[in-house]
């Protein structure tokens, strides 16, 4: 089979995003045997890729995302490609990787936590309401022929909502590099602690992510709270954080909590860590449940998390729903059990084999090469 020709469409990179992550593993590893094109308005460099630059002023979320879509849609017309895959919800695309999942979905467990006034701004808000249009015309959209969903989650959300496009999805993994995260990292576990002042002795438990009010900060802030002799660490950010740091303040347990910010190499916290805390109110399948799992931290996390369909309870993670304080710290509170922690921490590592970067690769080809061989009548 000769050389794919790929477009990717991604609006930006960001050190701490997931998508990013996902989509910087993937160009390293199809990079070989793929000639990789992104349509971005800023991307890190890499050797071998294509950069092709869409970058429309903007003056409100609204704007971005429309100005970015227009852009792309007018330069990638000037190249010839085998597919497009599109990582926004970008009308021209063969290929959509719903790594943000689907937002009418996101926007119901939304509402589970902000008052009935902020629901009905939720409901006129310009950016809400071109997201669940533009993601209605790209999930009917007669152009897109596959829709790769990161959890079995996701593709039975869009069967759910969309059902034109049940047939178009294919639920593929993101991988995990095993040379940077896996329980090596320990190797970090006395120097990141000295530095955060955190004793040996003190279970320390991760949370990686930004958008907090999304991924369950509050909740972990709460549970938390509520375990003695116990740390949260909490690497991101939030437009919002000194909201949440006056909720450790008011909880008063400001002294077990390191507010971290946004870390380019968050390995060494990895590998000072105990165990995962993630008690999302949405999210496809995040990277970060990956990466802890690899790094052989035992995870916790929601029922509305991608990643729940893969933790088996009690044996290398705990699953239960995103606003259940009290369940979360009942489970901080079985992994402070040494002989607990050792079993969930070897079994959390080996669950993590499943996600390698070379099975990520071949699905991804043989779902290209199975779109290339089969394709629509009326298309050269």
């Amino acid at each position: 089979m000769s050389t794919i020709k790929l477009a990717l469409i991604r609006q930006k990179y960001r050190p701490d995003g997931g998508a990013e992550r996902f989509l910087a593993r993937a160009i390293e590893a199809l990079k070989d045997d793929i000639e990789l094109t992104i349509f971005t308005r800023k991307w890190q460099q890499q050797d071998g890729v294509n950069i092709v630059e869409c970058n429309p002023a903007k003056w409100s979320r609204v704007s971005r995302e429309k100005g970015f879509a227009k852009e792309v849609c007018k330069k990638i017309q000037k190249h010839k490609f085998d597919l497009i895959q599109s990582h926004e919800r970008v009308p021209y695309c063969d290929v959509y990787r719903a790594g943000d999942g689907v937002h009418r979905e996101w926007l119901k467990q939304r509402d589970r936590v902000i008052s009935p006034a902020a629901r009905a701004i939720t409901k006129i808000t310009p950016f809400h309401k071109y997201a669940l249009k533009a993601e209605e015309s790209l999930y009917n959209s007669d152009q897109l022929r596959a829709i790769i969903c990161n959890s079995q989650m996701v593709a039975e959300e869009i069967k759910t909502y969309f059902p034109k496009a049940a047939d178009k999805t294919h639920v593929i993994y993101s991988g995990i590099n095993y040379s940077v995260f896996n329980p090596g990292l320990e190797q970090h576990r006395g120097k990141v602690r000295s530095e955060l002042n955190i004793t040996q002795d003190q279970n320390v438990f991760l949370y990686v992510g930004s958008g907090f009010e999304r991924k369950g900060l509050a909740t972990a802030i709460k549970a938390i709270a509520k375990i003695d002799n116990a740390i949260l660490i909490v690497i991101g950010k939030d437009r919002h954080s000194k909201k949440y740091q006056q909720l450790a303040d008011d909880l008063q347990t400001s002294d077990k909590i390191r507010f971290l910010g946004v870390k380019k190499d968050v390995t060494p916290y990895y590998g000072c860590a105990d165990a995962f805390v993630f008690p999302t109110l949405y999210d496809p399948f995040p990277n970060v449940v990956i990466e802890a799992l690899a790094s052989g931290l035992p995870v916790i996390t929601s029922t509305k998390c991608g990643a729940a369909e893969i933790i088996e309870q009690g044996k290398d993670g705990f699953v239960c729903d995103a606003l259940d304080t009290k369940s979360i710290s009942d489970f901080m509170r079985q992994l402070q059990d040494p002989q607990t922690l050792v079993q969930m921490s070897a079994a959390a590592h080996e669950k993590s084999k499943i996600f390698s970067t070379e099975e990520m690769s071949f699905r991804l080809t043989k779902l290209y090469t199975k779109l290339l061989d089969t394709k629509q009548p009326g298309k050269k």
